[in-house]
């Protein structure tokens, strides 16, 4: 039977951790995690690949930590006090990689906020790497598995900044993507998506271009620049990136010319150019260049989107 576990408030007990079954009778409490009002506020619900789920959970006498569920009372248990006494660990980003495990970020304390994994045991909850040596974090985020079971994040170290890192779940598996922006400054911007079995595109900036789109394969040759949208130092900005039924990517981006339009891009150099000038002149269809565009895809393959034209408003 299939069950859901989510978090659920009550005067009584406060956000705690309920299942249900999809039924009024098989709706309930599981566990009051921080007993009394005061709530454990249970977030990051992610699979195993054995079918339980972890989460992070808060209680007094642990702070926030991981816990792991298998949907019964007795079956839900905070899987290790990663960071010793009640201050808690802050469990976050939790993402299922293709061997079932899952990886996540969290501070034990002493090595800052590190990547970690586990395999929903004690014993087999552990950092990753110390990515930023000592009590400084590398800061894991973005975590984002590619099908080939390999999975890209962002992370921060003295030496390169914050750029692109590669890690299949082990210490010797996980290291520096490339130095996209050498030396200290960052590289990786705040964008990644699949764009197929081994490639994800995202957002970087090199010192020299600014902004733009780059594509990686998880190596150093296969990480590059697809396109300065906007040449030289300015940004093209991409953003608001959707992959099409057709395995390519939609984006929106300012060429500084003809303002934010709809850009498109298969993955390589040739493949990565301008869909339409929607509104002819600098303004753009879509001006902010902070905000993100809605899309809404069709069966067929099409994309619905809301954008100006310059005749017919919005």
């Amino acid at each position: 039977m299939t069950r859901l576990l989510f978090a659920g408030r009550t005067d009584a007990h406060g956000v705690e951790l309920w299942v249900s079954d999809g039924t009024t009778a098989g709706t309930a409490l599981l566990m009051d995690i921080n007993p009394g009002e005061r709530a454990s506020n249970p977030s990051g619900f992610t699979l195993l690949g054995d079918g339980r789920a972890v989460f992070a959970a808060t209680d007094d006498t642990y702070g926030r930590e991981l816990w792991v569920s298998d949907g019964t009372a007795q079956g839900t248990v905070m899987l290790k006090d990663i960071n010793p006494g009640n201050a808690g660990s802050q469990p976050f980003n939790l993402t299922t990689i293709a061997d079932g495990r899952v990886l996540f970020q969290a501070n034990d304390g002493t090595h800052g906020t590190e990547l970690w994994v586990t395999d929903g045991t004690e014993a087999g909850t552990m950092m990753v790497r110390d990515i930023n040596p000592g009590e400084a974090s590398g800061s894991p985020d973005l975590i984002t598995p590619l099908p080939d079971g390999r999975v890209l994040f962002r992370a921060t170290d003295p030496a390169h900044g914050r750029e692109l890192w590669v890690t299949d779940g082990t210490d010797d598996g996980t290291q520096l993507v490339r130095d996209i922006n050498p030396g200290p400054e960052d590289g990786v911007s705040f964008q990644f998506i699949v764009l197929d079995e081994s490639r994800i595109v995202l957002t970087a900036d090199d010192g020299t271009h600014g902004i733009e789109p780059w594509v990686s394969d998880g190596t150093t040759e296969g990480t590059f620049m697809l396109r300065d949208i906007n040449p030289g130092p300015n940004w093209g900005a991409p953003n608001s990136f959707l992959l099409m039924g057709d395995g390519r990517v939609l984006f929106t981006a300012d060429d500084g010319s003809i303002g934010r339009e709809l850009w498109i891009t298969d993955g390589t150099t040739d493949g990565t150019e301008l869909v339409q000038d929607i509104n002819p002149g600098p303004n753009g269809m879509f001006p902010p260049a902070t905000a993100a565009l809605r899309y809404g895809q069709l069966q067929d393959g099409q994309v619905l989107f809301g954008a100006v034209d310059g005749t017919h408003g919005a």
